[in-house]
Formats: C-alpha cells, sequence, structure tokens
C-alpha cells in the first residue's frame, strides 16, 4: 500500500510512553494512516468502540490493566474483535509472545520498534482483514441469492401446480366428450368419423397424462407427496 492507499485507514495507538506515542504518530501520519492514541487499556477500550479503527497497536506493559487483559476484553466484544491487534512491547521470550496470540493478537514485535518491519507487518495484516471483509460480504451476497433463487423455484413449483391442476380440470370434460362420441350411433356408421373421434381421444388422453405427471412433480417439489418406498421382488426383472 502506499501512503494515498493508507489515507483511509486509521490506527489506534496505545502506549503509557508520551515519546513512544509521538514517535509512531509522527511517522505513520507522514506514511498517510489517521491516528488516535490512548495511554492506558481502559481509555483504549472505549476508544477503541467509539472510532473503530482500522488496526490496533498494543503496548503490552501498563498501568492499570496490561495489553494481554487489555486485547481479551476487545476480543470479547462483538463490536471490536475483527479489529487486529499487533502486540508491541520489550517482553521478547517465548512465553510471552505465546501469551500475546492467546489474547487475540495476530502479530508481536519488539521494542525497540523499527518503523519499516511495523509498517510492513500492518500492510499485510490491513490486507487480511480487508480480505476477510470482502469475503464475508460475498458469503452473505450468496447467502441472499441462494434464498432468492430458492424463494424464486418454491414460487415456479406452485404455478406449475396451478397450472396443471387447471389445465387438467379443463381436459376431464374433453376426454368425456371425445369418448362419448366415439360411442355415438351416428359416428359409428361413419369410419373416417368414427377414426378421428378416436384420435381426438387419444390425443385428449395423452395431454391429460402429461398433466397429471407435471402435477404429480410439482407436488412433489412442494413437499406435498411423501416418499413411500415399497419392496419390490427384484428375480421378476432378472
Amino acid at each position: 500500500m502506499t501512503s494515498i492507499e493508507y489515507a483511509d485507514k486509521s490506527v489506534l495507538i496505545v502506549d503509557d510512553s508520551a515519546v513512544n506515542l509521538g514517535v509512531l504518530v509522527d511517522y505513520l501520519q507522514d506514511v498517510g494512516f489517521r491516528t488516535f492514541t490512548a495511554r492506558d487499556g481502559e481509555v483504549a477500550i472505549e476508544r477503541t468502540k467509539m472510532v473503530s479503527p482500522n488496526i490496533i497497536l498494543l503496548d503490552i506493559m501498563m498501568p492499570g490493566i496490561d495489553g494481554f487483559e487489555t486485547c481479551r476484553r476487545l476480543k470479547a466484544n462483538a463490536q471490536t474483535a475483527d479489529i487486529p491487534v499487533i502486540f508491541m512491547t520489550a517482553l521478547n521470550e517465548t512465553k510471552d509472545k505465546v501469551a500475546g496470540f492467546a489474547a487475540g493478537a495476530v502479530d508481536y514485535i519488539t521494542k525497540p520498534i523499527q518503523q519499516e518491519e511495523l509498517l510492513a507487518r500492518m500492510d499485510t495484516h490491513l490486507r487480511i482483514y480487508d480480505l476477510t471483509v470482502r469475503l464475508q460480504s460475498a458469503n452473505e451476497q450468496l447467502t441472499q441469492q441462494a434464498q432468492e433463487l430458492s424463494a424464486s423455484n418454491a414460487t415456479k413449483d406452485r404455478l406449475f401446480s396451478i397450472i396443471a391442476h387447471d389445465l387438467r380440470g379443463l381436459f376431464l370434460p374433453l376426454l368425456g366428450f371425445t369418448d362419448l362420441l366415439s360411442l355415438v350411433e351416428t359416428y359409428k356408421n361413419t369410419a373416417s368419423a368414427q377414426r378421428m373421434a378416436e384420435r381426438a381421444h387419444g390425443a385428449a388422453q395423452s395431454i391429460y397424462l402429461l398433466l397429471e405427471r407435471l402435477l404429480k412433480w410439482a407436488n412433489l417439489q412442494q413437499g406435498q407427496i411423501p416418499f413411500q418406498p415399497d419392496c419390490i421382488a427384484v428375480h421378476h426383472f432378472v
């Protein structure tokens, strides 16, 4: 990222040393960050809630609650839990680093702070955070689209059911009429009329069966037909 890209990024720097705060504020503002500061953990927690920084630089050894506890409280609050925290401290033993990660920090940098290293670490975690936010947004959009598609399919199934039901109702009289027509004595004496009546009846019956299947399919899609498996004798098919 360049200084222009950092222009929309903010950082909360938490350190009980005014000198350390001044050095970091000057450097990070020069590269484009908006900066906020706090001198202890309690103030840091409240300020984080107010300004929602993109990243937090947190000292460990401070008066009042230390950096570990401050980080734990930030991670326990849904409003601040996702903000990446980088510990900066003179403590450099492995157990201290492990404790920092256990508290919820994403990284750990030891004092004296090397500015280029600090910026590189901040840049990495800001990119990861941005990608995470985009991924969450994409997942939410996909979930919404899946719900809309499901609702659309349900509407389609209901529409098919209504169409099949209504058309089936129209074809029932037609089936009866063509069946009756083929039995009328007058038409029985006319071979061509008889064939036409039989064809009309056959066509109507085929369409009716098609509509029956469509209606069953639509009802099945809507869960209106219970699944009823049955036993069959396999040897009949062998």
